[in-house]
């Protein structure tokens, strides 16, 4: 049996009113570890980028998030 990869962070908790919920999750879509490493840096990036904006109520969030894509 082969596993599937998932990303999961946690939203820091001055920001979960803005964003609309507290994790990241997203399925990875591969078993292979070093391909779900390279995807899963992608997204902390991402995730960072969002991390980083100042804490107003513009901050910008990708809405599909909650969902696996």
């Amino acid at each position: 049996m082969r596993w599937i990869f998932h990303f999961f962070r946690r939203v820091p908790p001055d920001i979960v009113d803005l964003v609309g919920f507290s994790f990241w999750e997203r399925s990875l879509r591969t078993s292979d570890e070093q391909a779900a490493a390279i995807k899963a840096r992608t997204l902390a990036v991402g995730t960072d980028e969002v991390i980083s904006q100042p804490r107003t109520d513009e901050i910008t969030v990708d809405r599909s998030w909650p969902a696996s894509s």
